[in-house]
């Protein structure tokens, strides 16, 4: 019951968008980029100069030919872009990313990123990865990692828990074989799985990037080789609030990160964003705002994130402090011939995808690295890193057409980067009023309330209970959810909508036959399909198989009477309300809980749940004031992979459900009944 709503921001933020399709990709017919300066981004410092009056070829998604104007013969039918007085340079990268929504891939292709490294992935984003090569979908190139990879306790819900080297090998292995392209470790880790993971990471060539464990260390990473070490984590050694550690400490820190080809992302913007909530509304009023949706930005309330909400004045300025602290530790690796790469950690609070990037550009130049400079660590860095220069990252024939079409000179300027002519990605082209007019299109669409079961007819008359219930979170509108039962609650029909431009749904049918047997029918609505899944349980067994989007989901498993099946809904969940509502004031119980969470695919985990009955009160809903019997429900993840804590409230009168408040990290959802 407490895992009622976990699943509804992932749901809502990985639901596919009903969005313009990309241009065509032109594969048998060129495009050339005529008398542009050139910038190919092949060399590591401003010793390359730019090459004026170039032209470049591209064909289907690949460069193809390059060279001065004059020597260049363009074929028959070549779609000819003038590039006079303009620039051409590589696509950015943004090596620090946290991609939800495709939504946020339109900012930042808006923004030229034609490159993101997602450092929190799932099955979505591997979707999405597959959807945007396939020309499906508008966005950047993703390299991705799997789930977070913590320690017990981790410090992020949902992250995938490695507690010893056994788990760590397994962990590989699964993520390996899911398709990811590197792991992202995390602070909690013990060292023992770190070892092993990176051991088995290496065997199946799969890189480690991401904090510093504190059990590992600086030290420790370097002598493993990761990959990357994120947000400057791990170097409190090497700085004081006073300045930075002796001019030999830092050659000798460098010339081991060298040796170990481990390389910096210092997502310097991340930590100037985080402000008091007293000083938050000036960042809401900025204009990229309007291309956040509700949902993101009501995540980035600093008075409800955990982050956040127990810091002072005295924790905001020292963190303020620190800023030309970190920018100086960043010159003096870069001086040192350690590696950067350019990183945002968007979307973090007022880190908003894409158009931070610039602002990031911006602090590499002020902590002294020269325009070009900052360039390289936003192109060519990332390929090199992930050993993939002979992909993307410069202009080379042979390598992905992913090019920016500037009208001033970024060696002068890095801000020239925000007057562009176009993007090219994979070969696709998108002249800048075209991308303008997306995200205009965008902002439109959020500025709309939302009719969130617009996509369901209305359900039946079952006899019994009928009610629609309103989620919110940090007072922004999340979803709807309606219900029907009849009069013993043993059938049950449940929709769920979100956002119509989320183009997720779903409806939820429940039979429960004598004692805990039962039957559930799952079928979700998507822009890219739809699928269906059925749950059966009987004599001590848990039965479930998927088609559609859900083709993958074939489970059987051992599952007691007394485990209870829970889905993220209301209207399933009578069995335990029926349970809960015999409880005395004070009184108890122990459960545990097999539930399912269902987004892009179906999954299944195992849970611990507590509840205890409070005083009873009266509780504000869309239908007047009830009295309502009051439970305080903490549920931990069998796994250690986090824990939620809830309140829900059940009608004194006719025990159906009124409402539930769940706390997360981010921030609260609240669930009231309005019908």
């Amino acid at each position: 019951m407490t895992l009622l709503f976990t699943t509804l921001l992932a749901a809502s933020a990985a639901a596919a968008v009903q969005a313009p399709a990309p241009p065509e990709r032109l594969d048998d017919v060129d495009t050339a980029f005529v008398g542009v300066t050139l910038l190919t981004m092949q060399a590591a410092d401003d010793s390359a100069p730019a090459r004026p009056d170039h032209t470049v070829i591209v064909r289907g998604g690949r460069i193809v030919d390059m060279g001065p104007s004059d020597s260049i013969t363009l074929t028959e039918g070549t779609r000819v872009i003038d590039g006079a007085g303009r620039w051409l340079m590589p696509g950015l990268s943004d090596a620090h990313v946290h991609v939800w929504t495709p939504d946020e891939l339109l900012l930042y292709l808006a923004n030229g990123v034609t490159t993101v490294r997602n450092m929190w992935g799932t099955p979505i984003q591997l979707g999405f990865r597959a959807s945007i090569a396939a020309g499906e979908l508008v966005g950047p190139q993703i390299l991705t990692s799997g789930e977070i990879l913590d320690g017990p306790n981790p410090i992020w819900n949902n992250s995938i828990v490695v507690d010893n080297p056994e788990q760590a090998r397994a962990t590989v292995a699964a993520q390996k074989a899911m398709g990811y392209d590197f792991l992202k470790v995390y602070d909690r880790m013990p060292a023992d799985a770190y070892e092993a993971l990176v051991d088995a990471a290496r065997e199946h060539e799969l890189p480690v990037c991401g904090h510093v464990p504190h059990a590992v260390g600086l030290d420790g990473a370097l002598r493993a080789g990761q990959l990357s070490v994120e947000h400057l984590t791990g170097f409190d050694a090497h700085r004081t609030p006073e300045g930075l550690a002796d001019s030999a400490a830092l050659d000798e820190l460098a010339a081991r990160m060298r040796a170990s080809n481990v390389w910096s992302c210092p997502t310097l913007i991340v930590f100037t964003k985080f402000v008091p909530a007293e000083t938050s509304n000036a960042w809401f009023e900025r204009p990229e705002m309007a291309f956040v949706s509700p949902t993101t930005k009501a995540t980035w309330d600093p008075s409800a994130d955990f982050r956040l909400r127990n810091m002072t004045a005295a924790d905001f300025a020292r963190m303020e402090s620190s800023h030309d602290n970190s920018r100086a530790l960043v010159k003096a690796l870069h001086d040192r011939g350690v590696g950067v790469l350019l990183g945002t950690d968007a979307p973090n609070p007022f880190v908003v995808p894409g158009f931070s990037i610039h602002e990031e550009l911006a602090f590499l130049v002020q902590a002294g690295l020269t325009p070009y400079e900052a360039l390289v660590a936003g192109t060519r860095n990332l390929a090199l890193a992930h050993e993939r220069a002979d992909s993307f990252g410069t202009i080379a024939p042979g390598l992905r057409a992913d090019l920016l079409l500037l009208d001033a000179d970024p060696l002068q300027d890095v801000g020239a980067l925000e007057e562009r002519a176009g993007v090219m990605a994979d070969g696709r082209w998108y002249p800048e009023a075209d991308l303008r007019a997306r995200l205009q299109e965008l902002a439109a669409i959020y500025s709309t309330p939302p009719d969130f079961l617009a996509n369901f007819a209305p359900l039946p008359d079952l006899g019994g209970f009928a009610g629609r219930f309103e989620v919110r979170f940090n007072d922004a509108p999340l979803a709807m959810e309606r219900v029907a039962s009849n009069a013993d609650a043993t059938h049950n029909r449940v929709q769920v909508g979100y956002d119509p431009r989320s183009a997720f749904a779903f409806e939820i049918g429940q039979q429960r036959e004598s004692g805990a047997d039962q039957r559930v029918e799952v079928r979700g609505y998507l822009e890219s399909g739809s699928g269906s899944a059925i749950f059966e349980r009987s004599a001590g067994l848990l039965r479930a198989r998927g088609e559609g989007i859900y083709a993958a989901l074939d489970l059987q498993r051992a599952l007691p009477e007394t485990t209870y099946l829970s889905f993220p809904s209301f209207g399933t969940e009578a069995r335990l309300h029926t349970r809960l509502r015999r409880l005395e004031i004070g009184e108890d119980l122990e459960v545990e809980v097999v539930s399912i969470a269902i987004t892009q695919l179906i999954e299944v985990s195992d849970t611990h749940l507590k509840v205890e009955r409070l005083d009873d009160r009266e509780v504000e809903t869309g239908i007047g004031t009830r009295l309502a019997q009051t439970f305080a429900l903490d549920s931990h993840s069998v796994s250690g992979a986090g824990s939620v804590h809830s309140t829900l409230w059940l009608d004194a009168e006719t025990g159906r459900p009124l409402g539930l408040e769940q706390a997360e990290q981010l921030g609260s959802i609240l669930a009231l009944r309005q019908e």
